[in-house]
C-alpha cells in the first residue's frame, strides 16, 4: 500500500475531493482500496450492477460501448460513481489501455462520507453536473447533426424526385402508369420513359441499384442520366419501321453495354451495379426491343391473364467490363399490359415475415382491371396490406406499359 502523503496527494487531484480539507483526505486514504489491473482487463462491464466507485492514480483506461470508444480516462479521472448512488445496471464499460492502479471505494464508506462531509457531497454534486451538461451538449450537437443530416437527405430526395418523370408520356393508344416508394429518404430503384426518335418510339427503363440510401441514390442518378443520354445518341437517327427491329436491337445493346463497361471502368471500386430492363417500344406497331441485365423478369397480360414472363438477356450492369448483353423483342397487342416491378414487390414482408413474393404478385395481376392506373393501385393496396406493421425495408417500383383495346 503506497504511503498515505501519496494517496492525499492523488486525491486532491480528484475533482470530488477539490474542496475537501487535508484532514479529510486523509481519513478517505484510509477508506481506500488499493487495485493493480493489467492491460486489456474489463475492470466494468456494460450491464452489471455496481456498488463502488475507482479511482485512476495511473495508467490509461478506456470508457466503450462495445466496439464504440466513448472516452479514454487518466489519472486523476473517477468512474462508476453513480452506481453509489443509482443500483441500475452499468451503462458502458470500462477496460485498461495499460497497466493501471485504482483505488476502490465502496457503497458503505461512501453513504458515511456523505453523511459526515458535506464538501464529498457536494464534490460529486459538482461531478455529476459536469457530466450532466457535458452530456447535455452532447446531446445538443447530435440534434443539430440529426437536423443538419435531415435537412440534407430531404434536399436529396427533392433533388432525386427531379430524377423521375414529373408526367409519365402518353402516346395515343397508350397508357403508362407507375408508382415508386422508396425504403429511406433516397432511394436506388428508378424508372423512366421518354419518347426517342421524334416521338415515335418510347424508351421504356426500370432499375435496382445494389444496396441503399445515399450511395445508391448516386449511382442511380448516374446510370438514369447515361440511359437518356447513350439512348439519344443511339436511337435519334433510327426509323421507326417495323422491319428495322434490327437495327434497333443493336441500338438497344449498345445502350446498355456502354453504361455497364462505363460503370466497370471509371466506378468499378464502389463495387455498385444495376439490374436494368430497358425496353424501346415502336407505339404504330406495338414491338418493343429489350434488354434486360439481370432484372426481375417482368410480365405481359392479357384479358386471359399472364401471357409470357420476360427473362434476363445478360447480367446485372456495372459488374465486369465487356460483359455480354443481347437484345429480345416483345409484342404488345390491344389490351395487353407489360408489368415490370423491382425486386421490393416480391420481397416485401408482413410481420411474420412472410414474402409477398412472385406467385402472390402474378395472381394478382392477373385479375382483370379496367386500366394500367388501376392495376398499379390494386397493387399497392395488396403490398400495403400484407406489410402491414412490418418496416418496409427495401424500394418499391412498378412500371407497366398498357395497349389500349381497339375501338
Amino acid at each position: 500500500m503506497p504511503a498515505t502523503t501519496k494517496i492525499v496527494r492523488t486525491l486532491k487531484t480528484v475533482s470530488i475531493f477539490t474542496n475537501v480539507p487535508e484532514e479529510a483526505l486523509v481519513e478517505i486514504a484510509s477508506l481506500l482500496e488499493e487495485v493493480d489491473v493489467p492491460a486489456g482487463t474489463a475492470v466494468i462491464n456494460k450491464g452489471d450492477v455496481g456498488d463502488c466507485m475507482y479511482l485512476v492514480a495511473s495508467g490509461r483506461l478506456r470508457l466503450h460501448d462495445g466496439a464504440r470508444t466513448l472516452d479514454e480516462m487518466g489519472a486523476g479521472d473517477v468512474f462508476g460513481e453513480m452506481a453509489l448512488l443509482d443500483s441500475s445496471p452499468r451503462s458502458a464499460s470500462v477496460t485498461t489501455i495499460d497497466d493501471v492502479r485504482l483505488f476502490r471505494l465502496g457503497q458503505e464508506p461512501f453513504y458515511r462520507l456523505m453523511a459526515e462531509r458535506s464538501e464529498v457531497a457536494v464534490g460529486i454534486i459538482r461531478v455529476l453536473s459536469g457530466r450532466l451538461r457535458a452530456r447535455l451538449r452532447d446531446v445538443s450537437s447530435l440534434y443539430d447533426r440529426k437536423e443538419e443530416v435531415e435537412h440534407e437527405l430531404e434536399i436529396g430526395r427533392q433533388i432525386q424526385e427531379g430524377f423521375l418523370p414529373e408526367v409519365l408520356p402518353q402516346p395515343p393508344g397508350w397508357e403508362i402508369a407507375a408508382c415508386f416508394s422508396p425504403a429511406k429518404e433516397v432511394a436506388g430503384d428508378f424508372y423512366d420513359a421518354f419518347p426517342l426518335a421524334g416521338g415515335s418510339m418510347l424508351g421504356i427503363v426500370i432499375a435496382d441499384v445494389s444496396g441503399k440510401g445515399v450511395g445508391a441514390a448516386l449511382f442511380m442518378a448516374l446510370i438514369r442520366t447515361l440511359i437518356r443520354a447513350q439512348a439519344d445518341l443511339n436511337f435519334s437517327t433510327l426509323e421507326s419501321t417495323s422491319d428495322a427491329g434490327d437495327t434497333r436491337a443493336d441500338a438497344a445493346v449498345r445502350t446498355i453495354s456502354h453504361i455497364s463497361n462505363y460503370m466497370a471502368r471509371v466506378h468499378g471500386r464502389a463495387h455498385m451495379f444495376a439490374t436494368i430492363f430497358f425496353g424501346v417500344l415502336d407505339v404504330a406497331s406495338g414491338l418493343m426491343v429489350y434488354v434486360s441485365g439481370g432484372h426481375d423478369a417482368p410480365a405481359i397480360i392479357g384479358p386471359d391473364g399472364v401471357k409470357q414472363r420476360i427473362m434476363p438477356t445478360g447480367p446485372a450492369v456495372g459488374l465486369l467490363p465487356n460483359m455480354p448483353f443481347r437484345s429480345g423483342e416483345l409484342y404488345l397487342d390491344p389490351d395487353d399490359t407489360l408489368v415490370t416491378f423491382t425486386d421490393g414487390v416480391t420481397d416485401a414482408h408482413d410481420p411474420q415475415g412472410v414474402h409477398f413474393g412472385q406467385e402472390r404478385l402474378m395472381a394478382l395481376i392477373a385479375e382483370p382491371q379496367p386500366s394500367a392506373s388501376a392495376l398499379v393501385v390494386n397493387i399497392e393496396a395488396q403490398l400495403e396490406a400484407h406489410i402491414g406493421g412490418a418496416r418496409q425495408f427495401d424500394d418499391v417500383t412498378l412500371l407497366l406499359v398498357r395497349r389500349k383495346p381497339s375501338v
